[in-house]
């Protein structure tokens, strides 16, 4: 289907730089993106969490927190 007049042209052309240029600067970490990823990565090194499957670092990562709020709560 042909584009009925240069306004719809430049207005799709216009539309997808904008969503090619967001998806590009989204997929480009930004420096606490990068502090959060190494933090992330130091924690699973530090309790060597790297071996283990996302289910079992979940329970890991919950339990303590979960003891924590509970012992709190009810002491």
């Amino acid at each position: 289907m042909p584009f009925s007049d240069h306004a719809t042209l430049t207005y799709t052309l216009i539309g997808l730089f904008s969503v090619s240029a967001l998806a590009f600067l989204l997929s480009q970490p930004t420096d606490f993106a990068k502090w959060v990823q190494k933090k992330k990565y130091q924690y699973e090194v530090t309790f060597s969490l790297y071996m283990l499957t996302p289910t079992e670092k979940f329970v890991f990562s919950t339990c303590p927190l979960h003891h924590r709020t509970s012992h709190k709560i009810f002491n």
